[in-house]
């Protein structure tokens, strides 16, 4: 896997940020908070812990990359989706724009799927993403692959193209 090596970070080829001791000494002065922050070595996650214990702290801190207790994080829970952004109704929000029965029905079968995936929190971070993006003047794509075959994606304005309008399945996307 390719790796970036930048001064305190370590960026792999899929994204993920791992972090040295350092960027996360400069996260703690900063006030951030650890928790779900890679570390480059086991011995860092060992130390938070020590540290926790001592501290009488049950705040969870770095994992190392390679901890089993990485798959037992909700990753959802440590994105930064502000309010009211974090509360928004999904349901309300996407049925507020539908113009027509057939998007309300549309609408509903496609966030009955996405609920089964927990896929409720992304929802509510992409319209945060998409605001700030309007609202600072940045341009993202019209619409790619399979995402296209989203509705509710469609009225977050994720992507500008209607799939009822060339007769697309959520199970495209949903795959």
């Amino acid at each position: 896997m390719t790796r970036i090596d930048l001064s305190n970070r370590i960026v792999l080829e899929d994204g993920t940020v791992i972090c040295r001791s350092s960027a996360m000494v400069e996260m703690l002065y900063s006030g951030m908070d650890l928790t779900g922050v890679y570390c480059e070595e086991p011995a860092d996650e060992q130390e938070w812990l020590a540290a926790a214990r001592i501290c009488d702290s049950d705040t969870q801190g770095p994992v190392y990359r390679d901890s089993p207790a990485y798959n037992g994080i909700i990753w959802t829970d440590h994105w930064f989706t502000p309010e009211p952004y974090s509360s928004i109704d999904i349901h309300s929000w996407c049925h507020l724009r539908a113009i027509n029965d057939q998007e309300h029905r549309r609408i509903d079968d496609e966030l009955a799927e996405m609920e089964k995936r927990n896929m409720i929190p992304l929802l509510r971070h992409l319209i945060y993403c998409v605001d700030t993006w309007r609202a600072n003047g940045i341009v993202w794509g019209v619409g790619r692959g399979s995402s296209v075959s989203s509705l509710v994606l469609h009225k977050i304005g994720i992507n500008r193209i209607n799939p009822l309008d060339h007769g697309l399945e959520i199970t495209e996307w949903l795959k």
